[in-house]
């Protein structure tokens, strides 16, 4: 059951007086024409950031070529694992991971949802089904979320998995969004309307606390771990070694935030470069 919300999602007073005083002054000295155009930026940048938050709001799983997640939030990490077996295991894993979750975390445990890419440059759409499990939001409001897939060519098969942070709306982050839009959607509308970046990212909020920071730790352990112990004994089960299987699980779970960066252990570092700066910050 996830606890009960406390989080105060204002604007403050020292933003919008901020805000105001540069445009007045930037107004002033080009007598009008700064705002005239700033007004139009505004107003599409607006409308643009309000139409990812409908599809956020409505049926988010159809995509164009990326943001698989948006709909559940920021990748913090994931992790695949590749293995040889004659007999698709894929069902059996699918099925031990769903009630170990619904054991650790309780709710409703993994539901198959169809994500659509409909890339202009494909002949036809293609849909994959990923399992989503909801572990719970913690008090400041971020939603902790793992997707799992599986796959299986001849007798390869991966089981992939990530785990998702989904931030709040943040009132303060969008007014800074449409007061910079000026300046920055000259250079964000070609790629946003390519695909390649979406406007809801920089709106939306984790909560950058110490309590925040051990809450979502604790669920992403927690997770990896429920996954991990499930990989690691159906593949015994079948006669697969599981050698180098834990000894990434060892470094998978030396998880660690400091200062809004997330750092895990040397075997995955690389890939997790990226993840740095994704836990984002806001006063109080």
């Amino acid at each position: 059951m996830s606890p009960e919300i406390s989080i105060r999602n204002h604007v403050r007073v020292r933003t919008v007086l901020t805000v105001l005083l540069i445009y007045v002054a930037l107004s002033a000295a080009t007598l009008g024409i700064f705002l005239a155009y700033s007004i139009i930026t505004w107003l599409t940048a607006w409308l643009l950031l309000r139409r990812d938050i409908k599809r956020l709001e409505g049926d988010a799983h159809d995509l164009r070529k990326t943001f698989p997640f948006m709909a559940y939030g920021r990748e913090f990490g994931d992790f695949e694992h590749i293995f040889f077996h004659d007999q698709d295991l894929s069902q059996v894993l699918l099925a031990r991971i769903n009630t170990a979750f619904v054991r650790i975390f309780g709710g409703d445990g993994l539901t198959p949802v169809q994500l659509i890419d409909r890339d202009p440059n494909l002949k036809t759409n293609e849909a994959r089904v990923f399992h989503i499990a909801e572990v719970t939001t913690t008090m400041r409001a971020t939603r902790v979320t793992v997707a799992v897939h599986t796959e299986k060519q001849g007798h390869m098969q991966s089981l992939r998995w990530w785990l998702l942070l989904g931030g709040f709306i943040d009132h303060e982050k969008r007014l800074v969004f449409l007061a910079l839009s000026p300046l920055t959607l000259p250079f964000l509308l070609v790629p946003y309307l390519l695909g390649r970046v979406n406007f809801v990212n920089r709106v939306r909020t984790i909560y950058g606390s110490a309590y925040n920071d051990y809450d979502i730790l604790t669920l992403v352990r927690g997770g990896h771990q429920a996954v991990f112990d499930v990989l690691v004994e159906v593949l015994e089960e079948n006669g697969v070694d599981t050698s180098d299987l834990r000894a990434q699980r060892a470094q998978v779970m030396n998880i660690s935030i400091s200062g809004g960066k997330v750092n895990m252990g040397n075997v995955v570092q690389g890939a997790m470069n990226r993840v740095s700066a994704k836990v984002g910050a806001k006063d109080t």
